[in-house]
């Protein structure tokens, strides 16, 4: 398959639209009305994290901004779902901040990115298979 530059541009927007889709899954989760839905949103949110990087590879269209916005979407749905654990009280604050420690990390090293503008840091962040794991280890436990 020949990839134009029109092409291109709209092969990019697809692992985009995955990773902006579960934003919406993560929107959606705390509604949800009951446990059946709450499933179908997490294998949506799942599934869009599986399909999202696989197609930036296949398509050769990954790139940073698409990988910091996938980072992002990961963490906004586990924040969601954990959050909707904690208020229905399926979780404790002491689990919940047990379950989200390595992201809390993660922010603080961002945040002094940040503030010491050392931003070439995150510029090369490829996929590590410890990350992989650990959302995929994170999904099955919702």
């Amino acid at each position: 398959m020949r990839i134009t530059p029109i092409t291109r541009t709209w092969a990019a927007l697809a692992p985009s639209s995955l990773s902006a889709l579960r934003l919406v899954m993560a929107v959606l989760y705390p509604f949800a009305v009951s446990p059946q839905v709450k499933v179908f949103v997490l294998l949506v949110a799942g599934l869009s994290d599986v399909l999202d990087g696989y197609f930036a590879r296949r398509l050769g269209v990954a790139g940073w901004i698409g990988g910091q916005l996938d980072a992002i979407s990961d963490k906004i749905m586990a924040l969601s779902v954990l959050l909707t654990f904690l208020v229905q009280g399926i979780l404790r604050p002491w689990e919940v901040g047990l379950l989200i420690s390595r992201d809390l990390v993660v922010l603080v090293i961002v945040v002094y990115a940040a503030i010491t503008r050392q931003w070439a840091a995150f510029r090369i962040m490829p996929a590590r298979l410890f990350g992989k794991i650990t959302t995929a280890v994170l999904y099955i436990f919702f």
